[in-house]
């Protein structure tokens, strides 16, 4: 199991109590004693779940040839690979992928290569927002101090199908308390319409992917980088079952068998798939990226762009499927009168849009130096090229590997997700007006029916009225004979009482008798009918 936030806050060994909540004690420092633990980190959780760790040593390959990839099953063949690693010549780059996380893997690639503890740290959480309580908040860094990094992490939704409620509610639920990074599926409230199955619904789970370099150093060392996925829910089905394949379809007229993409059962696993393709991506030359790391950074991307373009898309139905159900309700939706229903898919939606939006907006400032907030105010696309005279880090940036030269196809995709984006978060605030005033109209033809209906209660009425007065004199006297003398004796009490009563209600509802009884002098302080000022400090 492993240890949650909750844990680590109640944990004696790493946090300490305060007024103000729990702060957790962070170790930055290396020790390199014999037998003592080379790589402390603060936040380390306890039990640790199945993990994942592959290393793929991707050769200059001028003639198209698959890099190689060593997979390591045990945390023992992880540490010995480590210690086994030897200086090559040959060899331009060495990317270890990691799916999940665990405490042998931070101590023994934080220990080997130097890495940054801030670089396991920030991708353990995926947290939309902090309580104000929340111990493992760290605070925001500047960017002048970002863009020296050696690492930046993207952050990502995933989508999810179930076709049970159940599968989510158990199944899934059960997956994600066995990872040890921080993840949930959240439930996107939009299930129930009718084109869905009975219990089906789609969840979306935000999720990282951090990537650190290091340049080529002494004689021999390659490039190092470090890749942290999230891993996957086994249980549910990609949406739309996933993105297309990538590989180029065999010549219509020959007998090529047909390329066989990946399975897609986790995103650890689409990535190692297509980092070995290198055929499937845009070629460059030696001059245009030193650097072999372009080849796994547009797998990366090529497999975030597509998640979003399915998420695009179902956002798009759901957003139309929303305005179906307001537009005819009696055809689209099983309870017509069902007005919270609906307003509820929609507040999911104002929840998940602001998220996706701060996403992607994130990722362009991040990794291709640019963001429509920036373009607006300084007139040009967010350049920190002026800032290497202030890099003060040897290992050099991440963004020297990973240059606009590899970024650059790719920024339109993300662009065009973001305005995506922003174009549903207009929509929604329509939709949200358009369902408050669906509401409104509605409330108005239920009181135009109910006062149809009372118009008509006032027509019966009207129509007993004689009814019961015959009633009434009958009831006096039996005997119809003797009843005038009884309807004489009914009018001379009952019209002077009538009379006086309604005087009194006109006399009293009057403003000149009430300001006259306002004025009039009462006994003692009481006045009936002079207002008293409850505001007024007594």
């Amino acid at each position: 199991m492993p240890r949650t936030p909750e844990a680590c806050a109640k944990s004696t060994s790493d946090s300490s109590p305060t007024p103000q909540g729990t702060v957790i004690r962070d170790v930055y420092n290396f020790i390199k004693q014999e037998g003592v633990n080379p790589y402390p980190y603060g936040d380390a959780y306890g039990g640790q779940g199945e993990w994942r760790e592959k290393w793929m040593n991707l050769e200059p390959n001028p003639d198209q040839k698959p890099p190689q990839c060593t997979l390591y099953k045990t945390r023992d063949s992880l540490k010995a690979g480590l210690a086994g690693l030897k200086p090559d010549q040959n060899l331009t780059l060495r990317l270890f992928v990691v799916e999940d996380l665990s405490q042998t893997v931070i101590e023994a690639l934080g220990y080997k290569f130097g890495v940054e503890p801030d670089f396991f740290r920030e991708h353990l959480y995926a947290y939309a927002w902090n309580n104000p309580r929340d111990p493992w908040k760290d605070a925001a860094t500047l960017e002048v101090d970002l863009e020296q990094r050696r690492w930046f992490q993207i952050r990502f939704p995933r989508a999810r199908y179930f076709q049970k409620d159940t599968t989510y509610s158990k199944d899934a639920r059960g997956e994600e308390i066995k990872f040890n990074v921080e993840r949930r599926a959240d439930d996107d409230e939009n299930r129930g319409c009718k084109w869905d199955d009975s219990g089906a619904l789609t969840s979306f789970m935000r999720s990282k992917a951090s990537l650190w370099t290091k340049k080529r150093g002494s004689v021999g060392e390659p490039e190092t980088a470090i890749l942290l996925l999230d891993p996957t829910i086994q249980k549910g089905a990609p949406l739309w079952k996933g993105y297309k394949n990538w590989e180029k379809p065999p010549y219509p007229l020959r007998s090529d068998p047909l390329p066989e993409g990946p399975k897609q059962t986790s995103i650890f696993d689409d990535f190692v798939h297509w980092a070995q393709k290198p055929e499937c991506f845009p070629q460059l030359s030696f001059e245009e990226c030193p650097s072999r790391i372009h080849i796994p950074m547009a797998a990366l991307l090529h497999l975030l762009a597509s998640e979003w373009l399915l998420i695009i898309d179902y956002v798009k139905a759901r957003l139309n499927i929303i305005d179906w159900e307001l537009a005819y309700p009696q055809h689209f939706v099983k309870n017509p009168d069902d007005i919270d229903g609906r307003m509820r898919k929609l507040h999911a939606w104002r929840r998940f849009i602001p998220v996706f939006r701060e996403m992607l907006s994130d990722m362009l400032l991040r990794v291709f130096h640019s963001s429509s907030h920036i373009e607006t105010m300084r007139g040009s696309d967010f350049d920190t090229r002026a800032w290497l005279a202030y890099q003060t880090n040897n290992d050099g940036r991440v963004h020297d590997l990973i240059t606009d030269v590899v970024l650059q196809p790719y920024k339109r995709d993300f662009a065009l997700a973001l305005g995506a984006m922003e174009e549903f978060q207009k929509r929604l605030e329509r939709l949200t007006q358009l369902a408050v005033q669906t509401s409104i109209v509605d409330d108005s033809r239920r009181s135009m029916a109910d006062n149809r209906n009372l118009h008509r209660l006032t027509w019966l009425a009207t129509l007993f009225l004689p009814l019961s007065f015959i009633a009434a004199l009958l009831s006096m006297q039996s005997k119809v004979s003797e009843l005038g003398h009884t309807l004489w004796v009914w009018a001379v009490v009952a019209a002077p009482s009538a009379g006086l009563t309604l005087g009194v209600v006109l006399l009293i509802s009057s403003i000149t008798v009430k300001k006259a009884m306002s004025d009039f002098p009462w006994f003692g302080n009481w006045k009936p009918f002079e207002k008293k000022d409850s505001s007024r400090k007594r």
